[in-house]
């Protein structure tokens, strides 16, 4: 893989993806199913919880996958990550319902978010690695661009499939067969991995028998702290504006908007498809100009876009077009930093630790940050009573984030 991606890592993480992300587009639809409310803004909170518990298990995986790929290699987690993920994805396209079994149901879903996210917790980054220790240094960012956004398309292919089975002609159970047929494709990827061959940085390190590190963590954690924190921050920034034009989105188009489930899951889809374009470019860019141009001109652009794009929807009469421009221009301006913060990142941390490094900062961000996005959005604007203020809490992030970024950067004199 010296020239092109690997079918099987983009296949692979189109997969994983399609897999994880699923349920936030079915959310809504399985709120009634699997935890039945009379209060509506409890029905989608409880919603959104089990939506975050996939994000807050990722750490635990980043841990795990990350001490395999430091002392094992690359490969294995790539295979163990694929090949996990469909049983809590099968599991869930089989699940009764709340009327059926009760508080089981829930529970068990929750427990199935759960494992995806510690198995996720695994993929992309052995995916980004698998790009960075193989490639030539001067495509990483175009490569790397279109391995996150290759990844994105496995969520659109969800989001549009999503509004396929919500239409009215749909019978009720449909959604089930989506989960179904991606823990099915799950298998058949992991068959397809079992040709990798090792990074070549990894051998690299093999071969010239360089000092292992014995407990990755303990280097990161003596070394590399202000790179972890940063790694955080950035990568909870890189998924917040999509996760509030689609997964939060969703419940504003749906309950405040009044736009149906499967218009609902369109506009999704067409936040994700630029999302992926937009990826790629800036990918393409960063190879050109230097990524630390790129990922401050990502930082600026998030803060700046943040309040006036809430404030479109700030409307008792919104328009479509006032939608089109919310999703656009907080999707643009969250795609700058997409395509090539894992490289960047990950040039903080050496081989022998890297994997471990970038998973925490990865899974963690994404944690703490992404996952929770939809609550956090849905608690602001209930407390605060505005549709601003999740606006509000991305544009803090995003000038928090822009500082660290700056002072570590110089402190490593990274500015490549």
């Amino acid at each position: 893989m010296k020239n092109k991606l690997s079918i099987a890592v983009v296949g692979g993480h189109i997969v994983e993806c399609f897999d994880v992300t699923l349920y936030g587009f079915l959310a809504v639809q399985l709120a009634p199913l699997f935890f039945p409310s009379t209060e509506q803004h409890l029905q989608t909170m409880a919603t959104f919880g089990a939506f975050s518990a996939g994000f807050l298990a990722r750490p635990l995986g980043a841990f795990f996958f990350g001490y395999v790929g430091d002392k094992v290699g690359r490969k294995k987690p790539l295979l163990l990550s694929m090949v996990l993920v469909a049983i809590p994805t099968l599991i869930i396209g089989l699940l009764p319902s709340y009327d059926s079994i009760g508080i089981f149901a829930p529970i068990m879903l929750i427990l199935c978010r759960l494992a995806q996210g510690f198995f996720y917790g695994g993929e992309l980054t052995g995916a980004s690695l698998y790009v960075i220790e193989n490639l030539d240094k001067k495509m990483i960012g175009r490569y790397n661009g279109r391995i996150v956004s290759w990844g994105v398309m496995g969520a659109v292919i969800a989001s549009g499939l999503a509004a396929i089975i919500n239409l009215e002609c749909m019978p009720s159970w449909s959604w089930r067969l989506l989960f179904l047929m991606g823990g099915v494709a799950a298998v058949v990827v992991f068959f397809l991995r079992r040709r990798f061959l090792e990074t070549i940085d990894f051998k690299k390190i093999q071969l010239q028998k360089k000092e292992k590190v014995e407990f990755p963590w303990r280097t990161l954690l003596r070394n590399h702290k202000r790179a972890l924190f940063l790694g955080v921050l950035v990568f909870g920034l890189t998924v917040m504006p999509l996760y509030l034009t689609t997964v939060y989105g969703n419940s504003v188009f749906l309950n405040i908007l009044g736009y149906t489930k499967s218009q609902a899951m369109l506009l999704n889809m067409a936040a994700m498809i630029l999302t992926a374009i937009s990826i790629n470019f800036f990918g393409y860019l960063a190879d050109k100009v230097g990524f630390y141009r790129i990922l401050v001109m990502g930082m600026i652009s998030t803060a700046l876009v943040s309040l006036p794009a809430f404030d479109l929807l700030n409307s008792s009469t919104v328009s479509l077009t006032d939608i089109i421009i919310f999703i656009v221009s907080m999707n643009i301006a969250g795609s700058v930093i997409n395509g090539c913060i894992s490289a960047y990142i990950g040039s903080f941390f050496p081989v022998q630790c890297r994997y471990s490094g970038l998973a925490f900062c990865m899974t963690f961000g994404g944690a703490i940050l992404g996952g929770t996005t939809p609550n956090m959005a849905q608690f602001l604007k209930e407390r605060f009573d505005s549709i601003l203020a999740p606006g509000f809490l991305l544009m803090v992030l995003s000038i928090v984030t822009l500082v660290a970024f700056i002072h570590v950067s110089r402190r490593n004199k990274i500015y490549t």
